[in-house]
């Protein structure tokens, strides 16, 4: 038992790997919470209507929060990583790591397709040109929002050593 309430406080501060935990499930709930959103709202809408007009507007909203809680995530991921394993160890997908480097590899495939659809897609869709971006962004926000929903089964699986 702590001899002052003081002395106890101090002793229950969270340790550094569990604020990154934290910062890293704020982030992540942002990032894949938003990507729900786009795919059951907005996305519904702007497909009913044949419209870019709905995921502009969920863009607008979304980009100022979005992108940097996906990279705070990854950041506090990264460091998470390299308090509880060695670099060598993540992609080492037989041994106790392989959730961690199947994390890498799931983050691997999605950071192309942000990028794809941030440079290429969504520009094309501001400017009212070809028709078939919206059908392209669909299947990329699909793909995307399936591929974070995996990256928090896995984010469980590396936290509980399933």
């Amino acid at each position: 038992m702590p001899s002052s309430p003081s002395s106890y406080m101090v002793s229950r501060l969270p340790s550094e790997y569990q604020v990154l935990q934290l910062i890293h499930v704020i982030g992540a709930t942002i990032w894949v919470g938003g990507h729900l959103l786009l795919l059951g709202g907005y996305l519904r809408r702007a497909l009913r209507e044949g419209s870019a007009s709905p995921i502009i507007e969920f863009e607008r909203m979304f980009a100022r929060i979005g992108l940097p809680s996906f990279a705070l995530t990854m950041v506090s991921g990264a460091l998470m990583g390299l308090i509880r394993y060695p670099p060598s160890l993540w992609l080492d997908l037989d041994g106790p790591t392989g959730r961690l480097g199947l994390k890498v590899l799931t983050v691997t495939a999605l950071l192309p397709i942000m990028v794809y659809a941030e440079k290429r897609v969504l520009p094309a869709l501001k400017s009212g040109g070809n028709p078939k971006m919206l059908a392209r962004f669909s299947v990329l926000a699909t793909v995307a929002t399936i591929l974070s929903l995996i990256l928090v089964v896995l984010g469980w699986a590396v936290r509980f050593g399933i």
